[in-house]
This record gives C-alpha cells, sequence and structure tokens, in this order.
C-alpha cells in the first residue's frame, strides 16, 4: 500500500472524529439549555409541593391533597399558567383557613384543590 494512501486515509479517519466531537458538543450544550429551561417550568409547581407539604404538617387531613399535588405533572406550559394560579390562590386561603381554625373551610378548600388539580392535569395529558 502506497505511503499516500496511509495519509488520506487517516486524514479522513481524523476528520471523521472531529465532526463527532463537535456533534457531541453541539448535542451537550443543547440538552444543557433544555435542562435549565425545564427547571424554570417545573419550579414553580415544586414550590406549591413545598408549600403543601408545610400545610400538611400542620393538619394530617391534607395528606390526599399532598399525594394529588406529588404525582401531578410539575412541567408548567402556559396554556396551564391559569390553573396553576387558581392552586396556587387555593393553597394560600387553604392556609389562612387552616390557621383560623376553620375546618368547615378547610374541607370545602380541599374539595375544591383536588378537583383543580384532577382538572389541570387532565388539560395537561392533552396538551401532551
Amino acid at each position: 500500500i502506497p505511503a499516500w494512501v496511509a495519509v488520506i486515509v487517516g486524514v479522513v479517519l481524523l476528520g471523521g472524529c472531529l465532526v463527532g466531537l463537535i456533534a457531541v458538543d453541539l448535542g451537550r450544550g443543547e440538552v444543557e439549555r433544555i435542562d435549565e429551561k425545564i427547571k424554570l417550568k417545573t419550579f414553580d409547581w415544586k414550590m406549591l409541593v413545598i408549600d403543601v407539604e408545610a400545610l400538611t404538617a400542620k393538619s394530617l387531613d391534607l395528606k390526599p391533597l399532598l399525594d394529588a399535588v406529588k404525582c401531578s405533572d410539575p412541567v408548567t406550559s402556559s396554556a396551564l399558567a391559569e390553573d396553576d394560579e387558581k392552586i396556587r390562590d387555593g393553597v394560600a386561603a387553604l392556609e389562612l383557613a387552616i390557621g383560623a381554625g376553620d375546618s368547615a373551610r378547610v374541607n370545602e378548600l380541599l374539595i375544591t384543590l383536588q378537583r383543580q388539580i384532577k382538572d389541570r392535569n387532565n388539560r395537561a395529558k392533552l396538551l401532551k
């Protein structure tokens, strides 16, 4: 085999390796960008989980609500923003009702929040 053939084959292989390395680097950048985007979309729901966990520490009757929040898809799209806001407002109202010791209002809010979370989950499934 002539030496020039070996040199050409080596250059072609080196070029292929360089193209592969560049593709891997671009892929890594894209994965990091998507990861950051997902973190932003899940942040609000994760904070809601933390809030409900704190309320559950005050009242054991909230375990079904905590389970519903934890089992929900944490990725929030703009189409679900209104639902998420209603749920956040409901959790804030629930905290006030627990602080006031208003068990009737707590039960009413629990039922409403569980329904809202179920509706949000159904919408989230439809959006995917």
